[in-house]
């Protein structure tokens, strides 16, 4: 059978190939079958509700699919190899952003080994793109439109670590988002890669001009290019956004530089994101830049004193991004596909003289489950209050039960249509 579309199914309608995204056309290679057992059911792993998994390749069933969507598939929608993410599938399945990891790309021209074919010839923005927010998901977007236009894959890349950790070591702005959150921010916007690539000394000391030749030409071969208008490359920060202009044109790719987004007079970025936390103010960020700070760590025993009062707390360990100051915030926790209400503890307990700056606590309103060693992940919505220190375990305890009032009650008014 030639090119085309086959098997209509409650999920929309299978594709084989050319699969379009956004209408347009994209280059299908390597499809395989969705397995399925002898019965015809699909494996185990993957009926999770709401995640189908094949192999590395990961999709994820929108809010609105039938119950039965996982099943509904069939057999007959193929799936493409892990490092082949670039096109959509049934309108109810969404393709998760890929990380990529790269080395080397200082170096000459890479072999397919190196960098995947697939990544080539796409629409590339460069950036540390930390906490996606809504200026990120402006330049975003507008990548994703061009490599439609351009029919190839949307990569949004980063260099990992931060520049400055090599040429600043002690003014490294800790970051708010992981690289893992990066991804799972843009896989709305429709980013099909993000690549991470190895900073190293010897890149950084590329000229304006070689860092164009080596990562955009030779090795990612890319399609066009989307920047914001405060972009610079090359060593020193001395490639601009005229000079990507020049070096775009000269071999004819698409260059487009997109408008820094503001709000009222104020330039949106992730160190004016990062000002607004380090403050304690978390809803600034929320509602001038698209932005809400999730902290995530594995669950580690405390003094389980909490317990001891009515107010059970999981207490995170390994977080390596910004924690807010000290005090008690109301957000929401997330366990496995389920959110919960949640009152969040940050730094000491004067009332005991326990904890230090950056100790996490979270209660999770109407869990009562085993956490301990699992990964938690916290969204935080708006500060309560600042910690004190009460007179009596009464006080305390009068206290915790109105922040968990207050914190159930923000979740509750965000759950209501709006």
């Amino acid at each position: 059978m030639g090119p085309g579309r086959k098997n209509t199914d409650a999920c929309g309608t299978a594709l084989i190939a050319p699969i379009k995204r956004n209408g347009a056309a994209a280059q299908v290679s390597s499809e395989r079958p969705l397995p399925r057992d002898g019965s015809g059911a699909l494996p185990e792993e993957l009926q999770r509700p709401n995640v189908i998994r094949h192999g590395t390749t990961r999709l994820r069933l929108a809010q609105n699919s039938p119950p039965d969507a996982a099943q509904n598939v069939g057999s007959s929608v193929r799936f493409r190899r892990a490092r082949s993410l670039l096109v959509p599938f049934p309108p109810c399945l969404a393709i998760v952003t890929q990380i990529v990891h790269i080395t080397d790309v200082d170096q000459r021209p890479m072999t397919d080994a190196g960098i995947a074919v697939d990544l080539r010839g796409g629409v590339l923005s460069i950036g540390n793109f930390d906490g996606v927010h809504l200026g990120h998901q402006h330049l975003l977007k507008q990548t994703r439109r061009l490599a439609d236009q351009l029919s190839g894959p949307a990569i949004a890349c980063l260099f990992h670590p931060h520049p400055i950790k090599i040429l600043r070591p002690q003014s490294v702005p800790v970051r708010l988002t992981t690289i893992e959150r990066r991804a799972e921010l843009m896989q709305p916007l429709g980013i099909d890669y993000l690549l991470v690539c190895q900073t190293t000394a010897e890149l950084l000391s590329l000229t304006a001009e070689t860092f164009f030749q080596r990562l955009i030409l030779q090795n990612l071969k890319v399609a066009g290019l989307v920047e914001g208008a405060n972009f610079c490359f090359g060593k020193a920060r001395a490639g601009d956004t005229d000079l990507l202009r020049q070096l775009s044109l000269q071999n004819q790719l698409e260059c487009q530089i997109v408008p820094l987004q503001t709000s009222g007079d104020q330039t949106i970025s992730s160190s004016k994101i990062r000002n607004w936390i380090e403050a304690g103010d978390i809803e600034s960020p929320i509602q001038l830049a698209d932005y809400r700070h999730v902290i995530s760590g594995r669950v580690v025993t405390g003094d389980q004193r909490g317990r001891s009062i009515g107010f059970p707390t999981a207490n995170l360990g390994d977080i390596d991004v910004l924690i807010p100051p000290a005090g008690v915030y109301a957000g929401s926790a997330s366990i496995g596909e389920k959110r919960y209400a949640a009152a969040i503890h940050l730094g000491p307990s004067p009332t005991f003289q326990s904890g230090q700056q950056g100790k996490v606590e979270v209660h999770v309103i109407g869990y009562s489950g085993d956490l301990y060693g699992s990964q938690l992940q916290v969204e935080l919505r708006s500060k309560l209050r600042d910690v004190i220190s009460f007179a009596d375990q009464r006080a305390l305890i009068d206290q915790l039960n109105q922040d968990v009032s207050a914190a159930q009650q923000l979740w509750l008014s965000e759950q209501k249509p709006q």
